[in-house]
């Protein structure tokens, strides 16, 4: 029978087993087959593994307790920087400072803010990844206006931002996936069409502060102010034409803005201020009809129309439509553009779906070639 200090020897020299072991293996794991090895080599019986076994058990979670507290303890400091980091970011990205934040201008938010100026590169690199998400947003919401998206699980949308001019655009890869579809439409095929948009990292200053992001129903990728007659904005200028699908295409040219807004696109600068002219004029000649248009539904003025009634590009071409949103808004719609006209009854319809004011503006046109409806202007 054993003895109170044998029972207390056995102890002893578990723990101090326990103990050497856990020192030398942090992190291996161990077995009760090694507790017998190691009980062997020991000269000790090795009935006593499982006591052995709860010892070393018991030493490794004391262990990992201690260590995680100090790593707690460690961290502290850093979490209170890195918030203090975020809050200076996003005092950064409410202003128009956040463009092309510099060194100098962090290290003086962190002195200010009494923070060590090691942090300067943590803050520039919190700054931008705030701009990244801030252009993100602002050109998907844009995009998804302007332009048809496939729906949720066909395609993703996302936007990268590139140093190089000429990276700038836009690029869509489509596939067919077999395993999206469940029930009686299982083994399927899905079409997935993914867009990625590239755009400057000064996008918010080149584009967006210029209020240009969306011109007639475009969305500007990226432009550069140019001299201008006075009263106009004048930019070299990318933007997407919507094609077929939902494929998107990439036009460079030239966009004159005036005063109140109004924009042309044309593939010369001479020819977009021009267009924006003919444009202003066209529009300042139809309001007269404009404001029959706008006192009359659609469908009171539609059933007065011959069966025969037609939009023809002519029309939007007279009222100014520069030809990039003519094409992007025929394909958006589905009319074909190649047979240069559609029955007004179907271009109305595309215009409730997709309301752009070229396309009213070209319906008014076409409505005044009709003299029958003149007797309504009156």
């Amino acid at each position: 029978m054993k003895t109170v200090a044998n029972k207390a020897a056995e102890s002893k020299a578990i723990k101090v087993l326990a103990k050497e072991f856990v020192q030398k293996n942090r992190t291996n794991s161990v077995t009760k087959l090694d507790c017998k090895n190691i009980l062997k080599v020991a000269g000790i019986k090795q009935t006593l593994y499982e006591d052995l076994f709860a010892a070393i058990n018991i030493l490794r979670d004391k262990l990992r307790t201690k260590l995680a507290a100090t790593c707690a303890k460690a961290l502290v400091p850093k979490i209170a920087a890195a918030k203090a980091v975020a809050v200076i970011a996003l005092t950064i990205t409410e202003s128009s400072a956040r463009i092309n934040y510099s060194k100098k201008e962090a290290l003086i938010a962190l002195e200010a803010a009494g923070l060590k100026k090691s942090l300067v590169k943590d803050l520039i690199a919190k700054v931008r990844k705030d701009e990244e998400k801030i252009i993100s947003d602002c050109a998907l919401a844009t995009y998804y206006e302007c332009y048809r998206a496939p729906e949720a699980g066909h395609g993703n949308e996302r936007v990268v931002l590139v140093s190089e001019p000429h990276l700038i655009g836009v690029s869509q890869d489509q596939s067919m996936v077999w395993d999206m579809y469940r029930g009686s439409y299982k083994g399927w095929g899905a079409t997935v069409t993914d867009t990625k948009i590239s755009l400057s990292i000064n996008y918010m200053e080149r584009v967006f502060a210029h209020n240009i992001d969306e011109v007639d129903g475009l969305m500007t990728l990226d432009a550069s102010p140019l001299p201008a007659p006075e009263g106009f904005k004048l930019f070299d200028a990318k933007w997407l034409v919507q094609e077929r699908g939902y494929k998107t295409s990439v036009v460079s040219g030239f966009i004159a803005i005036n005063a109140s807004g109004k924009g042309y696109h044309a593939d010369t600068a001479v020819k977009a201020i021009k267009g924006l002219l003919k444009k202003v004029d066209s529009e300042v000649a139809a309001k007269e009809w404009t404001l029959l248009f706008s006192s009359n539904s659609i469908e009171k003025l539609a059933a007065q129309l011959p069966k025969n009634a037609v939009v023809k590009l002519s029309d939007a071409r007279a009222i100014g439509a520069c030809e990039y949103g003519i094409k992007s808004w025929c394909a958006s719609t589905s009319l074909d553009y190649e047979k240069g006209r559609a029955p007004i009854l179907d271009v109305i319809g595309a215009y409730q779906a997709h309301p752009r004011i070229e396309a009213r503006a070209a319906i008014i046109h076409a409505l005044r070639s009709h003299r029958s409806l003149l007797k309504l202007a009156a």
